[in-house]
């Protein structure tokens, strides 16, 4: 009985940070901004807390982007806070309560170029690892990284570029440049110097 209780007093704690980023955009800016960073964690997990970042998707248009909210994304990270993790939740440059440009802009659809897209979404990542690290209540070798949709390919991003702790990368689905009111099931193409050779261009 003493273990059950225990478990009934466990609850999830919710809050908010803002961290700093800088970023490049597309053509090469520097792009500086504080994000709104969603936080999640069961109030009888032992410190210090292993961090799982986990990144939204991204839609092709722009009123969508800026109503983005981690609302729908909160399920998912409750059930990885009970699994023992801090969970954050970035709003990355360009959308919702974040706001700013499209860092993540990869051109028109037929002649796409993500990786600086990826790279802008996959620093942000890291800085919210970083500025989570600072705190006393988290661990400084313990982390994961998880995305669904452009996030997936975020979390890939993250992998290639593995902060010290990193334990995992999991992807969702990854991908950028589908269209599915405006082109289903026809994926944008990348620009032909982006493409590894003798390789399809169509992702």
């Amino acid at each position: 009985m003493t273990g059950a209780c225990a478990a009934a007093r466990a609850w999830i704690v919710e809050d908010s940070i803002k961290a700093p980023v800088t970023i490049l955009d597309g053509r090469g800016g520097r792009v500086e901004r504080q994000i709104h960073v969603a936080l999640f964690h069961e109030n009888a997990a032992p410190e210090p807390y292993p961090v799982a970042v986990l990144n939204h998707g991204r839609s092709g248009y722009a009123a969508e982007r800026a109503a983005l909210r981690t609302g729908p994304y909160a399920p998912a990270a409750r059930w990885l806070a009970g699994f023992g993790f801090m969970v954050a939740v970035p709003v990355r440059v360009g959308y919702g309560e974040t706001g700013g440009e499209d860092v993540e802009d990869s051109g028109p659809c037929n002649r796409k170029h993500y990786r600086p897209g990826f790279e802008a979404a996959a620093a942000q990542t890291l800085a919210v690892l970083e500025e989570l690290r600072r705190r006393d209540d988290i661990a400084k070798d313990r982390a994961i990284v998880v995305g669904q949709s452009y996030g997936g390919t975020t979390a890939i991003t993250v992998a290639a570029h593995p902060p010290s702790g990193l334990q995992g990368a999991i992807n969702f689905a990854g991908g950028g440049g589908g269209g599915p009111k405006s082109h289903p099931q026809h994926p944008c193409s990348l620009r032909a110097s982006s493409a590894p050779q003798g390789c399809s261009r169509r992702l």
